[in-house]
């Protein structure tokens, strides 16, 4: 049938992420930061976010960002307590700049 498919195949969607598309969703989400700690609603969030990738040509929907980002954060809080190697994650500085450099320390 010539249909069109309302979703794309599962294999299409769990493609591998580029290293320019976790760095625009670091970045993406390092200056959402705030908003992502004050807020109970994430799912909008991510949403939004999401949409953002999308205008710059990176096609993720919002639960595709959480868990990505997800996994970025278990790598460097692995590093950060010194439960792995700097290596086993290679967005280590760039999670640094977006966490430590768009916000305030936190008391405490």
């Amino acid at each position: 049938s010539d249909t069109p498919r309302l979703f794309p195949s599962p294999k299409r969607r769990s493609k591998n992420w580029k290293r320019a598309e976790v760095l625009h969703l670091i970045r993406l989400r390092g200056e959402m930061d705030e908003r992502f700690s004050k807020s109970a609603r994430r799912a909008a969030l991510w949403t939004e976010l999401a949409g953002t990738l999308a205008s710059l040509g990176i096609n993720r929907d919002g639960k595709q960002c959480r868990e990505k980002w997800d996994k970025l954060m278990s790598e460097y809080k692995g590093v950060v307590d010194g439960k792995k190697e700097r290596n086993d994650s290679p967005y280590f500085v760039d999670l640094q700049d977006a966490l430590v450099g768009g916000r305030p320390r936190e008391a405490g």
